[in-house]
């Protein structure tokens, strides 16, 4: 029993240490030429997501204190592949609020903030460079107030005409 051809461990003890294995040629590839097969076409590389913001709406553009402020930006990726943005929405230079935002490749995603304001005056919003602002008047009861005003001028009205239609009714009678 001694170490022979295909024995890689080189002792004679009985055991066989072949690391090979059986093997089988590969068919000759043909060079390519004028008939060899179409090839696919070339690999397209995908852009980054490339994200930005476009739009903004404020609505109403014009407000009571204490009153909601809808705000509302698309963030946009022209890329190919999905991507994160953060959304800062700002008011009067100080950032009120952020989001972060997952757009798809070529895809866009509303973004909406709410917000309300005490003190009357106007706000500047701004977000990614897209400007506008919104305006708070005075207290809440602007319209409020004239929509009770309204109902007590047309319940006087009613009372009157109720008033006059029985006396009408007296006279008559």
């Amino acid at each position: 029993m001694t170490a022979g051809l295909g024995d890689a461990d080189g002792l004679a003890n009985g055991t066989i240490v072949d690391p090979g294995g059986p093997c089988v040629p590969a068919p000759a590839v043909p060079a390519p030429g004028p008939r060899a097969s179409p090839s696919l076409p070339p690999v397209r590389r995908l852009n980054p997501p490339q994200m930005s913001v476009q739009y903004l709406s404020v609505n109403p553009q014009q407000t009571y204190a204490g009153e909601p402020v809808t705000i509302i930006t698309n963030v946009v990726n022209t890329g190919d592949e999905a991507g994160n943005y953060r959304v800062a929405l700002k008011i009067n230079g100080q950032v009120e609020e952020t989001r972060m935002v997952s757009v798809g490749p070529q895809g866009t995603q509303p973004v909406k903030f709410i917000v309300t304001r005490s003190d009357p005056g106007t706000y500047r919003v701004v977000i990614d460079g897209q400007q506008s602002s919104f305006t708070v008047l005075g207290s809440g009861t602007g319209a409020a107030a004239s929509g009770g005003l309204i109902a007590i001028i047309a319940a006087a009205i009613l009372l009157l005409v109720t008033v006059v239609a029985l006396l009408a009714s007296r006279r008559s009678a």
